[in-house]
């Protein structure tokens, strides 16, 4: 994974990046010499939507977040509940599996937040073949997947939101 360290005091804050984990919950401040370094956890102050039907899974999901120092919301089992949070949280990017409780199935969260224009990746075991064209670019995961493989997706999401 990839840590994000910020060094005030260049005008600009410049960003290095440094290889390995950062499961600090948050962001942290630190000396080394004469400068101040600041570790960012990928997701730092992030509202991140999950939109999972098993519970397991969604822990997991809930869990990785708030260790990269997200505000996970959710996880919500159907379009209904999903909605509801969406009404209810500025959601910066959101996590989605296909198909949800009594077979339902995410497309309409997914057209909300493209209109919303909210990053989003498909965590799923359903093939992708059941994607509609208009979700075909964006990331999809495979279960099983590795929670920090989806952290890091939407965290490149976000910064290219970011940059444009």
């Amino acid at each position: 994974m990839i840590s994000l360290m910020q060094v005030p005091g260049n005008g600009l804050d410049a960003l290095k990046v440094a290889p390995g984990p950062c499961n600090l919950g948050g962001a942290q401040t630190f000396s080394r010499g004469s400068q101040e370094w600041r570790v960012l956890a990928l997701l730092d102050g992030r509202t991140i939507l999950i939109v999972e039907n098993d519970p397991t899974i969604g822990l997991d999901l809930l869990a990785t977040l708030a260790a990269e120092g997200a505000t996970p919301v959710g996880p919500a089992n159907s379009v209904e509940s999903a909605f509801a949070l969406i009404a209810d949280h500025a959601v910066d990017a959101a996590i989605l599996d296909i198909r949800l409780s009594k077979d339902e199935l995410v497309f309409p969260v997914a057209d909300t937040l493209q209109a919303l224009r909210v990053p989003y990746v498909f965590a799923s075991g359903r093939s992708t073949a059941l994607m509609p064209l208009r979700h075909g670019d964006r990331p999809f995961f495979d279960k099983p997947f590795r929670a920090e493989e989806i952290v890091e997706a939407l965290a490149k999401l976000l910064a290219g939101r970011n940059a444009g």
